[in-house]
This record gives C-alpha cells, sequence and structure tokens, in this order.
C-alpha cells in the first residue's frame, strides 16, 4: 500500500514539473511573436487604409494571433502527455535532484516483478519513497519561471492600440493619377460641381479664338461642345459656367498688360452684362463646327489671284441698270468679302476686322467690346426677325432670272441683253428697324472715311 501511494505520488510530481516546463516554453514563444504579430496588423491597417480597402483587416489579424497565442498556452498546460524518460531527466536536471526522480520514475514505471526477480524489492521501495520525498520539496514554478520581456510587450500594446486606432480612424485614401489620365478636354467624361469649373480654361481660349477670327482648336472645340451640354442638363452647372466666363478676365494676374486679343476675348464677360446667355456660346459654336466640316483645307491656286482691269471694278459694283441694289449694299458701299467671293463672316462683320484679302484685322486694332456686344444682340434680333418674312437670293441664278418672279419666268431666255423690269407687285417690304437702333446701324455700316477695296474673285 505505501510502495503504491510512493510511485503514484512520484508520478505526479514529475507531470507537474513537465506541465511548469511546458507553459513556461510556451510563454516564451508568445512573447517572441507577440511584437511580430501586432506590428503586422499595424502595417496591414495602415495599408488597408491607404490603399481603399477594408478597415477590419488589422483588427482580424490581432483576433487571429490571440486565439493562436491562447490555445499555445492552453495546449501546453491542460493537454495531459505520457512522460518519457528523456523528459524526465530534464526535469531532474533542472530540479538538482541528481538523479534520484529519473529513477524513481522508471522504477514506478515498470512492473513489480522485475524488482521481485532481481530480489531487490526493498531498496526500490526505499528509493523510490526517498525520491518522493526530494521532488516533494521542489517548486517548479520557481525552477521554469515566466521570462521577463518588457520591452517586447511594450511594442506588444503599442502596436495594437495604433491598430485599434487606425481601424476606428483610418487614414486618407491614397489617390495616384496614372499615365493613362487625359486633360480635360479630351473627351473625357466629368462629373460633379467641379467639372463646368474645369472646362473653363478651354472655353475662355477658344471664345478668345472665335472673337479674334481665329478658328478655335480640336481641344478647345470639345470643351465648348461639353459645357453646353453640361449646362443643357443641369441649371446649376450653367450659372456657374456663366460666372466663371464672366469673373476670370478679371481675376487674371496680367490684366493690366493684356494685349488686344485678350481684350477680344474679354469681351465675353461684357456679352453677359449686356445679355449674354449660354444660347449665345452655342450659337458660335455652331458656326465653328459648320465651317469647320464645310471649308476644306486651302490649296494655292495656279492661276494666282484675279484682279479685274481698272476700268471694270467700278462699273462692276454698280450693278446692271434697272438692277436693285444686292442685299449687301447700303448706300453704295459694298460689303466686303473674302478672296473667294464669299461675304464676310458674322464674327468678323461684327468687329469690323473682314477685308478683301480675306485676313482678319490686326489683332493690336483697340475694339469696344461693349459696342461690339450691343451690336450683336441688334444685328441678332434683326436676323431673328428678318429670316420669317425674307427670302434670300439665290446667288447662282442670273441676276436677269432674279429680279423676277420665277413662277412667270419665260423658260428660256431669248435675249439675255434685253432688260427685265423688275416685278414689284410680289415684292415684300423687309420689316422696318427700330428707331433706336437706326443710329447704330448707320453708324456701323456707313464708314466714310474707310476706303473700298475691290474684291478679289478667282
Amino acid at each position: 500500500m505505501q510502495e503504491s501511494l510512493a510511485t503514484e505520488s512520484v508520478r505526479a510530481i514529475a507531470s507537474r514539473g513537465d506541465r511548469a516546463r511546458r507553459t513556461s516554453a510556451a510563454h516564451g514563444r508568445v512573447a517572441r511573436l507577440a511584437p511580430v504579430v501586432a506590428a503586422a496588423a499595424c502595417l496591414t491597417s495602415m495599408l488597408s487604409s491607404i490603399m481603399g480597402g477594408p478597415a477590419s483587416l488589422g483588427p482580424i489579424l490581432l483576433g487571429a494571433g490571440l486565439a493562436v497565442a491562447g490555445a499555445t498556452v492552453t495546449a501546453a498546460r491542460y493537454r495531459p502527455r505520457a512522460l518519457r524518460d528523456d523528459a524526465v531527466a530534464q526535469l531532474d536536471r533542472a530540479a538538482g535532484l541528481e538523479g534520484s526522480l529519473r529513477s524513481a520514475h522508471w522504477f514506478a514505471g515498470h512492473s513489480p516483478a522485475v524488482a521481485d526477480a532481481d530480489h531487490r524489492g526493498a531498496w526500490i521501495t526505499s528509493h523510490v519513497h526517498h525520491a518522493a520525498a526530494l521532488a516533494a520539496d521542489v517548486d517548479w514554478t520557481g525552477v521554469y519561471q515566466r521570462p521577463s520581456r518588457r520591452l517586447s510587450w511594450a511594442v506588444t500594446v503599442c502596436c495594437v492600440a495604433l491598430t485599434v486606432g487606425l481601424s476606428i480612424r483610418p487614414l486618407p485614401r491614397l489617390v495616384r493619377r496614372t499615365n493613362g489620365t487625359a486633360p480635360i478636354a479630351q473627351n473625357v467624361s466629368l462629373s460633379g460641381p467641379e467639372a463646368p469649373v474645369a472646362l473653363v480654361p478651354q472655353v475662355l481660349e477658344g471664345i478668345k479664338a472665335m472673337r479674334a477670327g481665329r478658328p478655335p482648336s480640336e481641344e478647345q472645340l470639345s470643351a465648348i461642345g461639353q459645357a453646353l451640354e453640361t449646362a443643357r442638363h443641369d441649371p446649376a452647372a450653367r450659372k456657374r459656367i456663366e460666372a466663371e466666363v464672366n469673373g476670370s478676365d478679371s481675376k487674371g494676374p496680367d490684366n493690366q498688360h493684356a494685349s488686344s486679343s485678350d481684350t477680344d476675348g474679354a469681351a465675353w464677360s461684357d456679352d453677359y452684362h449686356n445679355g449674354f446667355e449660354m444660347s449665345d456660346l452655342d450659337w458660335a459654336y455652331q458656326e465653328a463646327m459648320a465651317r469647320g466640316r464645310s471649308e476644306p483645307a486651302p490649296h494655292p491656286e495656279p492661276g494666282g489671284d484675279v484682279t479685274p482691269p481698272a476700268g471694270k471694278s467700278e462699273s462692276a459694283s454698280k450693278g446692271r441698270q434697272g438692277e436693285p441694289a444686292s442685299a449687301g449694299e447700303l448706300s453704295g458701299s459694298p460689303v466686303e468679302g473674302d478672296t473667294r467671293g464669299r461675304p464676310a463672316d458674322f464674327t468678323s462683320l461684327l468687329r469690323g476686322s473682314q477685308h478683301s484679302s480675306g485676313k482678319a484685322a490686326a489683332e493690336n486694332q483697340p475694339q469696344d467690346a461693349g459696342r461690339v456686344a450691343r451690336l450683336a444682340a441688334a444685328l441678332r434680333s434683326e436676323v431673328v426677325h428678318a429670316s420669317t418674312e425674307i427670302t434670300l437670293p439665290n446667288l447662282d441664278r442670273p441676276a436677269a432670272r432674279r429680279a423676277t418672279n420665277a413662277t412667270k419666268a419665260p423658260a428660256a431666255a431669248a435675249d439675255p441683253t434685253v432688260q427685265v423690269r423688275y416685278d414689284q407687285s410680289h415684292a415684300t417690304q423687309p420689316p422696318a428697324v427700330p428707331e433706336l437702333r437706326r443710329p447704330l446701324l448707320r453708324g456701323y455700316f456707313l464708314r466714310p472715311a474707310e476706303p473700298t477695296t475691290a474684291v478679289k474673285r478667282p
């Protein structure tokens, strides 16, 4: 009976020592790996917040590390284990029992028949009792103390706190500009309140080009088209675009040193205060697009410009006897055109810069922006009212057929030199010009000081 109690005591003491050893080893591994896991969780939280990932990756990694650490300590402390001789030898050396615990544990694990066969049963029993008494006084928690890793645990706590803080308030997302990002005017779909404001620089450049008589570039036309499309569907964007166009010229740093071409661009700002709307920009945009589609690239003609003789230019401007003055003549002053016989374009007509050479006037010529704006509004109103009742003459038809009624004209003229009387019974009077606009139109079209240049026709 006493032998069995001593044997069980030796086995229990060895199990407690082995549990203390494994628990200490588990705590050491956790203390070594805890800073690494915490730092990895903190770095994951930072990268996730910067790259736009979920903010819960860091806490998830911390939770996984904590679960693994808890499972490791629990398994080392409570998992049963069959002790082997080498493990008991480590316990014996750590406790300084000089091999008594190892030998007693070996005898306790074998059958008593071995002792009876060797006739040493009494000595074995005495040795087991002596080893159990020595091992009972051993403090295994003192033998296998937990490692002191204050720095490691301090780093772990800091990383855990930072990870939790980043999960609550993540860092701002990093937005990188890729190489595929195109400028504003190259057919980029814009949205948001910044889109109309971003289109204003290209729109202003296109407006200045059209005011100066130059064709705007494709980027400028694209920006104007996008601005018009945005303003057509968004009234708030339309107001923002108009406000930016009107205020951009006054905000320029070199406004006081601007040239006359910049003054022409600033006329759009004055147009707003004189009745400018997005419809004016739409009208100019449609005209520029139509001119770009209809006009072919200029090619030099082999014959060059043909200048009429000196005696014929004056007689040609007067027309035939009995033929009414053309639509472009007013008080004997012909409308100037370009070298290909086309009439002056509307923009140059407003600015008074179209000449017979087909080129715009010098850009350094001072212009009255307010006068141009008022004249533009007046002419547009007159064109709208007059187009409903007046049919423009067909310039491709001969003058003799153009002066008569088309329905009553003969099938074939016998002699083209015979004068045809103008049929006034079918004439329609144009609408009367308001009295307030007569001085403005008369002062613009009647310019006695300007020399009249002959029109060169191909």
